[in-house]
């Protein structure tokens, strides 16, 4: 749908043995010149910056959230001049070996939940706020194994036991997206990636909440649920939890 929020993500890290001196600057011109300038790009709305809570050459060890009103706005942002002058000034630093893109996919919105003073509420909105503890699963599954998953998701998963997920104490949010099959200028280099077609991104209060939430046995019920219908599981491509360390809004 053209209205759906869209989240792009976008990971990248330093290269290793890069001068401290280098990084402590190119760190600075992240965050105090480069994402502030991005929210100018149309359609962005607000953008959030992480760090990796556990280091692992799989993920990336920083990654920005970016937030935009829908795919239309997001194709809109391939052209902008700003962007463009903005993905120029980054390729500098990649060029010097400072850092390294990791990831870059855009994701739509497809549904969200919120726990709301102990009440669940769905609220289509791709930002969540005081959750500083997050966690990414992506997956991707077979032509068949997609539609009987968004069928079992329309049918049990958001009705029945998402919401009961997200009541658990410390849990925010509960965000579900699906890949747009957008993709970006081509400017940038990076790593060839097959990303995952749908993300389940929780928000947590505390890393305390999310390990709580990890040995629920509401999460055990989840995961029953779906090995009955996908006996050998989904096919994870990302299992990964991030600390915020800035959050940025218009």
């Amino acid at each position: 749908m053209e209205n759906r929020q869209v989240l792009l993500l976008s990971g990248n890290q330093l290269f290793p043995g890069v001068e401290p001196e280098l990084s402590e600057r190119y760190q600075k011109w992240q965050s105090e010149v480069y994402t502030p300038l991005r929210l100018s790009v149309s359609g962005t709305r607000g953008a959030d910056q992480y760090k990796i809570l556990n280091q692992n050459p799989q993920y990336p060890s920083s990654l920005l959230t970016y937030h935009l009103e829908n795919i239309k706005e997001a194709e809109k942002s391939f052209k902008d001049p700003d962007r463009t002058a903005l993905v120029k000034d980054i390729k500098t630093w990649i060029d010097r070996r400072v850092m390294q893109y990791f990831w870059s996919n855009w994701y739509e919105l497809i549904k969200s939940f919120r726990n709301e003073v102990d009440q669940v509420i769905t609220k289509q909105e791709t930002m969540v706020e005081d959750a500083p503890f997050l966690h990414i699963e992506g997956y991707r599954l077979s032509l068949e194994n997609r539609d009987k998953y968004e069928k079992w998701l329309d049918d049990y998963g958001f009705n029945v036991l998402i919401p009961l997920l997200v009541k658990l104490p410390g849990i925010k949010a509960y965000n579900f997206y699906k890949d747009t099959g957008l993709k970006g200028s081509g400017i940038m280099p990076m790593r060839e990636w097959e990303y995952p077609e749908f993300l389940s991104v929780l928000y947590f209060e505390n890393q305390t909440a999310f390990e709580d939430y990890n040995k629920s046995p509401e999460l055990l019920s989840f995961h029953k649920a779906i090995a009955n219908i996908f006996p050998s599981g989904l096919n994870y491509k990302w299992y990964v939890q991030y600390q915020l360390v800035r959050s940025w809004r218009k």
